[in-house]
Parts: C-alpha cells; structure tokens; sequence
C-alpha cells in the first residue's frame, strides 16, 4: 500500500497528473474545433479520422515524456539528472495549473458558443430548400403529377432529423422565380438548393435534379433517374435521391429514417396520382376546395384500400370541412374519425396519420390523447412542420401559451412562407398581447399569398378587438368574403361588426346571410341571438340561444348563456340560470369551482346570481378567483378580459373602481359586444345611473357613429371588396 502511496506521489511531484489533465482537455477542444471547420471548407473525413489516432497514440507517449523528462532553468533535462534541491517542479506544477484553468476556460467558452451559437450554424450547413420541379413533358395535364413528385421527395427529407428541410408551403412560393440561388437561399435560411424536373411520356419517367451550394452557386451533387413509370420506381427514386442528399450534407441517417423513407405506400399509380392532387387541393383552404379534396381522397382509397396516406388525408378533409362549414359536424368527425382508424391499422409508422389523428383529438376536446398522437408523429418526422404546428397548437390549448411561441418559431424556420403557419403563430403573439408584432406578421401572411382569407380574417379581428377600429375591420372582413364567399363565419363576424357599429338593419343582411348559408353555425346564429337582445325580443333571444348552446355550449365563453339569462333574471328564475350554466361549465360548481382562462366570465355571471339569491360567501369566492384570472390576462383582443373587472368591481358595490375600469377599457381601445355591457348586462346594474357611467356612454356611442360614417364612405368610395353571390 505504501508503494501505491508513493507512486501516486511522485506522479503528483513530476506533474504527469497536470500534464496529463492539460492534455486532455486541450486535445477535447481542438477536436471539437475541428469538428466545425472541417465541413465547412469541405476537408475529407479521413482528415478528422487521422488526427484522433494520432491524439490517442500521444496520449501514452505524453505520459512517458512527463515521467521522464523535467523542465529546468537550463531547458528540459531528464528527472533522474536534476538536483532534487534545484528542482522547479512545484513552480512548473503551478504554471501547469494556470494553464489547465485557462483551457478549461477556453472550453467553457467554446461549449456555450457550440451549444447556443455554432448549433444554428450546423443546422445551416445541413439545409435544404427543394424548389418546385419543373413539368419537362410539355403538357400542363402532368402538372399534378410532378408536384405530387415534389411533394413526395420533401416528405422522404423531412423525415431525416438532421436536416433542415424548408416545407412545401414555402418552397411553392418560388415557382417559375427569377431570383438567384443565394438570394433563395438567404429568404429561406438554408445552405443549399435542389432543383429538378420531371418528364413523363407513355409509360417511362425521368426525374433529374441537381444540389448547388448556395454560398458557391456551384453542383455538388447532380443525377437523372430514367425509369419504367411505376408507383414503386417513383418512390424509390425519391428514396435514392433523398439518400444522395444527405451524403452530400454529411447528414447522419439512423436505421429507422431509412426504413421510413423507403417505404413504398401503394403500388397503385392512379391512387397515388390522386392522393397527391388531393393534398395540392386541401391546401387552399376554401369551402369548395375541401369538398373536392375529400373526393379526389375517396377515390384513392378505392382504387387502393391500403393506401394508409390517403385515408389520412380523407380524415383531414372531413375534419377540416366539419370545422369550416359548421354542418353535420358530428357526422363528418365520425366520418373523420373513421378514416383515420383505417389509416393507422394499415400503417402506424406514417406519421400523417398520427397528425391527423392528433388533430381531430384536438378539435373533438381529447387534448392528452392528442398530445400522445401528436408526440408519436414528431418521433417519425420531426421536420414535419405541419406536425409543429399542431404541437404548438395543443401546447397552446394545454395552457402552455410561451412554450408554444418557442414551437410556432420553429415550424416557420422549417415553413417560413406558410400562411396558416404564420396566422397561428400571429394569433399565439396576439393572445399575449403583441399585437403590433401579430399585425405585422399578419400583413407578411398577406404579402405572401393575397387570396389565403385567413390572414384578412386575422387582420380585420387585430384591427376590430384589439385596436377597436370596426370601420377598419369591416375592410378586411369584406376582403375574407370575396376571396371565400362560401365560408359563413365570416358574414356571421360582419353581422358582429355591424352590432358594434350600431346598425342593426347592416348587421341583419349579413347574419341572414351566414344563416342561409349555414342555418345551425352557432357564430350565425350566436350573431342573431345578440340581434335581438338589442332589440329586447326576449323570445327570439331564447330560441337563438338555444341553437347556439346545442352546437356549442360554451360558444364566446358563455356568450349564449349570458344573454339567455337576462329574461330568467327578470323573472326570477335564478335555479333555471344556474342549472343551464352547469350544463355548459360544470366545473364551476362544486366544492371548489375551476375558475381559468375560459370559465371566468360564465363565473362571474354565477356570482351575480348567488349574490341575489343571497349565497354572498359562494359568490365572493368565484370573484376572487375571477380577479386572480383577469390579472394574468390581457384587456383587450381576442383573448381579453374587456369588461370583466368592471363587472366585478359592480357586483361588489365598488362604483369608483369599476368607473375607472371602464374608464381604462375604452382608453385600451376595448369596443367589442360595448352595447350589451352598457344596455344589458345586468351585472353592471349598480353603476349604470351614474352620471360618468352616461358620460362615458356617449362617448363610445359618438366614437362609433363615427366609424360607421367611414366604414360607409369606403362603401361609396368603392373601398371595399364586391360582395359575392351566395354559391358563385
């Protein structure tokens, strides 16, 4: 044990310890810095591979030369020729030390760039934007089909984790483009391009295309695949060129992402023809556009039943029709549903299947189940932006509304000109309130493609619930409606503004419209109940209620039931008000009431009725939680709280606090459902006989009077969007 003991002492005393440490730590840092440069400039493998065998072999010869030689004032002289007495070890050990430290130092430094800085620089080296594949067979008949081979090769690269693939919705945006490598390539944020082009003639195709390094504009890899026109031959051509790409990029392809993109999903040509043309249609997102989507869906999977991709499109078009239309929504989610199911027993590793299935999950309420499905599908293609951005989406409707922004900054890195894309992450922005930050984007989603309806629809909400400018909102409401004139909400949110604007004749044309269209959409029918709460037809309040609540029981967060109440108030039917607000929020009631970001104005209409029928210590605990919610929340927008403390602050009998709440909302630019508030609500009875609440009242009424005289000279002045046939 005493030889041990001095063996590790005379290490210690000849520095081979520190030496070795220095060694160590020094040969780790140069590897890594190596490890970066060598791809860049493009420096062969076996280069990084040489230098590791000769950092292995010094390490035992770097140990020999510490034990046997020691530095001296005279130079490096060997150990046993030194004079212990003169001996500069202990200084030598120090400088050893220093020298550690400030290697360590340096590889600190270098961890934090490489983790926080250098990883988007790799990320970068590994990019790839696939420009549209241009039709070579001189026949637009066959536009549909190189698309389809597009969108194919996308998905095969998508598939791959390590590299950055751009989504299709962004590459479109560059068909037939007069712009440069570099100046796409910079746009998209990559460091390479593919271009291509497919020729179809009788029964052969020809597929070439070529990658070119952005920053050079030079080839790096370039092929053609000339092939007997097959389902099969196509994908597989897909699958080399997908494999070629990524030893080009130096990509590291794991076993399971090359079983995965060689995967042949039907042999049927004319299914996959189908299918394909099928997702270029669902893409468009009209009402028209989904109803022969779902067709083009169908007649793939008759023409091949296992065509797993396709039954997962089928279930996105239902999904996406049941949600756009309104109509014979339990039907289509069952339809849906139905699809989806097929998809995932033919094939549980195609991840469009699990996306879809997330997304009905969704929609149908089932969010930790939706998670799981969404989860599964980022396992399989984790550069699937449409998979991100239903991520992002049930992180959101989860309650995690920040981590969700950091997933919508993911997807449009990988979809940058996407408009439903960017429209999410914009409504994200504006729930927490970064409203010029969501316009601003929402103008980019208009700049990217002027005919997608949902950004006008956007920009109209921004302009109408954030900014309370309803003139400026009824512009681009109108603009929504002439690019898609078959979808009812968005005339059932004209009728809204025109409830807003003060003009119930306007905003009965426009919800009698949406009704024709859609006679159960509980927006439609949800605008008319508002109608004629104004106009204190109790009646016809209850029976437009009533459709609302059987479609949508907690439509608006209990919009429905806050003007369906004020008839039974009046008549003192509290147990009737309280039983159907249960049916729609039954976690408010109970022991401990569920007070959050979408129950808090349904409880404060509780409260309101608890407090008449004498029950104040369950009422004044609703309030508390309803005052802890709103002050985690935004006033206005959307999302907002709007009037909801002034409600409170009235319950209370704190007049001066709720005037000056009310006073602040429309100083915020708060305009939204204001008539209900200052001539309904019966939750603010307690300051409406003061002579600031009246002052204020006219204000508002003067404000939008106002409006409405420049929403209708933009009318005159022929501003605004023609308003289209119904069905044209």
């Amino acid at each position: 044990m005493n030889g041990l003991s001095n063996f590790i002492n005379e290490l210690r005393r000849r520095n081979v310890i520190r030496v070795v440490a220095a060694y160590a730590v020094a040969a780790w840092l140069i590897i890594q810095v190596i490890s970066i440069v060598l791809p860049a400039f493009h420096i062969p493998d076996w280069i990084m591979q040489a230098f590791l065998v000769l950092v292995v072999l010094g390490f035992p010869v770097t140990i020999v030369l510490a034990w046997v030689f020691e530095l001296t004032p005279q130079g490096i002289m060997r150990e046993e020729d030194v004079d212990r007495g003169e001996s500069i070890s202990t200084q030598t050990g120090r400088r050893l030390d220093f020298i550690i430290i400030a290697v360590l130092s340096i590889a600190v430094v270098f961890f934090v760039l490489d983790k926080f800085f250098w990883d988007s620089r790799t990320e970068l080296a590994r990019s790839v934007a696939v420009l549209p594949f241009e039709n070579m067979s001189g026949d637009e008949a066959n536009d549909p089909f190189t698309t389809g081979v597009h969108d194919d090769l996308l998905t095969h690269l998508s598939k791959i984790a390590s590299i950055k693939t751009i989504s299709r919705t962004s590459v479109l945006q560059y068909r037939g483009t007069k712009k440069s490598v570099p100046e796409i390539a910079d746009e998209l944020g990559v460091s390479t391009i593919l271009e291509g082009g497919v020729q179809r003639s009788g029964d052969r195709v020809r597929i070439n295309v070529q990658l070119i390094e952005a920053s050079s504009d030079a080839h790096l890899w370039a092929e053609t695949y000339d092939r007997q026109l097959t389902a099969a031959n196509v994908f597989a051509i897909q699958t080399e060129i997908a494999k070629a790409i990524a030893t080009a990029l130096r990509a590291t392809l794991s076993v399971d992402e090359a079983r995965y993109i060689a995967t042949v999903p039907t042999d049927n040509l004319e299914a996959y023809e189908a299918y394909q043309l099928g997702r270029q249609v669902l893409a468009r997102r009209t009402s028209k556009s989904v109803s022969d989507a779902i067709e083009l869906f169908n007649k793939a999977t008759e023409l091949d039943p296992d065509f797993a991709q396709a039954w997962a499109g089928l279930a996105n078009g239902y999904g996406v029709k049941a949600w756009m239309s309104g109509q014979n929504v339990d039907q289509l989610q069952q339809k849906a549903f139905a699809a989806v199911e097929r998809a995932l027993q033919i094939d549980d590793q195609a991840s469009e299947s699990h996306t879809a299935h997330a997304t009905l999950l969704e929609y149908k309420g089932d969010l930790p189940e939706a998670l799981k499905a969404i989860e599964r599908a980022l396992q399989l293609n984790p550069n699937d932006a449409d998979a991100i951005y239903r991520y992002a989406s049930l992180l959101h409707d989860t309650g995690h509304v920040e981590q969700s922004l950091l997933e919508w900054e993911k997807a449009v890195r990988l979809d940058p000109l996407s408009p439903v894309i960017n429209d999410a992450y914009a409504w994200t922005l504006a729930e927490v309130g970064r409203f010029d930050e969501a316009l601003a984007r929402y103008r980019r989603v208009d700049e990217i493609d002027p005919k997608y309806p949902g950004a006008a629809v956007s920009i109209g909400t921004i302009y109408g619930l954030a900014y309370g400018q309803m003139d400026l909102a009824n512009l681009w409401y109108r603009k929504a409606l002439a690019l898609d004139p078959d979808q009812p909400f968005i005339p059932a949110i004209l009728g809204l503004v025109f409830l807003h604007l003060n003009d119930n004749e306007t905003a009965e044309f426009w919800i009698n419209r949406a009704l024709r269209m859609s006679p159960h959409h509980p927006w439609a029918n949800g605008a008319m109940m508002m109608l004629h709460s104004y106009r204190k037809d109790s009646d016809q309040v209850s029976q437009y209620a009533d459709e609302v609540l059987s479609v949508d029981p907690r439509w608006r967060m209990g919009t429905a039931l806050s003007h369906g109440r004020v008839q039974n108030l009046r008549d003192g039917n509290y147990q009737e008000i309280l039983d159907r607000y249960e049916t729609s929020f039954p976690e408010l009631f109970g022991d401990d009431p569920e007070v959050n970001s979408v129950t808090y104005r349904p409880a404060i209409d509780i409260a309101g009725v608890l407090l008449l029928l004498g029950e104040d210590d369950r009422a004044s605990d609703l309030l508390d939680k309803c005052q802890r919610q709103i002050a985690e929340t935004i006033r206005v927008g959307f999302h907002g709280y709007w009037v909801s403390d002034v409600q409170i602050f009235a319950l209370q009998n704190k007049i001066d606090e709720a005037l000056a709440a009310l006073r602040q909302a429309i100083d915020q630019g708060w305009r939204s459902d204001w008539r209900y508030f200052f001539y309904v609500d019966p939750n603010i009875d307690s300051i409406r006989g003061e002579a600031k609440f009246q002052r204020l009242l006219r204000e508002i009424r003067e404000d939008m009077a106002a409006q409405l005289q420049r929403a209708r000279e933009m009318d005159a002045n022929g501003k605004l969007a023609a308003i289209p046939e119904i069905g044209k």
